[in-house]
């Protein structure tokens, strides 16, 4: 029996010998990933506008190859360690990124392309204009992270030419001297808009002179005649200048189109009544209570409609204003420049009309 023990006993060491030294000379392989380095170009990124560039790796012995799901924008050529960029143009205001997915032999990588979006910061001028009847270049500057415009004319008398910084209009002479009007609508990417081109000359049509201005106070529905006055400066603008007896004597620009249109919001000049001197502004407000600046029209215009009369010759101006609800055309009058609250006097005006003497 104690043989036997001992014979167990030296089996079991044996066998922990055994399987001690054959632990100790096995090995276990740790598998590095086999990674693909950019040396250049990890950071790239490109305007709004598109464009084209290079991303470099680490030299690799294996072919290189690349991906990206956004291959609708973002189109890639491989040329040795060499990975060519170009992309389209982004037409969103967000930035947008592609997936690069790298490939050589057994080993992987990955890298991104940036593309901002459209960034416009401003564009000067894109309001509807008046030009003379003459030849002129209309230059309007434009920020828009260099994107190019992207603009179009319903007129043959408008070339448009579309720069990176600036939207040239050409103008062309208006030999007939007529009253015409081009629409331009301007696109940078989703964003869009329009503003109109008017051809139109005072002098040319035969608006310049004197007037007689006939209205009717909206207080009392009395009569309340002025006379009025078109001039043209040397740069083409024009001035009305209207009188109110001794009271007012008023000189302010004027756009002429279809219409002759009045700022609204624009100083006037002062009233004067015997020791009283008050600042005038011209505004549209309804009624004949007293009204705040702040609850009367005061941007934009008051039109008066123009017609011609082709028997005499002559042109009259009739008050037309479907967008201010019926409100009537105001000279507030407040006893500081600046008009603040309710005005100290005013002359509401309704069934304007204009007629050329």
């Amino acid at each position: 029996m104690d043989n036997m023990k001992k014979i167990i006993s030296i089996i079991l060491t044996l066998t922990t010998i055994l399987v001690f030294n054959s632990c100790r000379e096995k090995t276990i392989d740790v598998v590095v990933p086999q990674l693909i380095t950019v040396s250049s170009g990890a950071d790239i990124a490109f305007k709004a506008i598109g464009g084209e560039g290079d991303i470099e790796v680490e030299a690799t012995s294996a072919q290189l190859q690349v991906t990206t799901d956004q291959a609708d924008w973002c189109h890639l050529t491989v040329s040795g360690n060499k990975i060519h960029v170009v992309t389209d143009a982004n037409d969103n205001l967000e930035s947008r990124y592609a997936v690069l997915n790298m490939k050589a032999g057994e080993a992987t990588g990955k890298t991104i392309v940036h593309q901002y979006g459209i960034i416009v910061r401003e564009f000067e001028g894109a309001v509807d204009q008046i030009v003379k009847n003459k030849a002129v270049d209309i230059v309007l500057p434009y920020d828009a992270n260099e994107t190019v415009i992207v603009a179009n004319s319903d007129a043959d008398w408008l070339t448009l030419d579309c720069k990176p910084e600036q939207l040239v209009i050409h103008v062309s002479e208006n030999e007939s001297k007529e009253y015409r009007e081009a629409k331009i609508t301007w696109a940078f990417g989703q964003m869009t808009d329009s503003f109109v081109i008017t051809q139109f000359d005072a002098k040319d049509a035969g608006l310049l002179g004197s007037w007689a201005w006939a209205s009717t106070n909206a207080s009392n529905n009395r009569s309340f005649p002025m006379t009025a006055a078109l001039s043209q400066d040397e740069d083409g603008t024009v001035k009305m200048n209207l009188v109110y007896s001794t009271y007012g004597n008023w000189t302010f620009t004027v756009q002429i189109g279809k219409a002759i249109q009045i700022p609204l919001g624009a100083y006037l000049g002062e009233y004067h009544a015997g020791s009283t001197n008050r600042f005038v502004y011209a505004l549209a407000a309804a009624g004949t209570a007293a009204t705040s600046y702040e609850n009367a029209v005061h941007e934009g215009f008051f039109n008066l409609t123009l017609s011609k009369d082709a028997s005499t010759g002559k042109w009259t101006a009739t008050a037309d204003n479907p967008d201010l609800d019926g409100k009537n055309f105001r000279l507030e009058m407040w006893n500081t420049e600046k008009p603040e609250g309710n005005s100290a006097s005013r002359i509401a005006l309704k069934n304007i009309m204009m007629t050329q003497n």
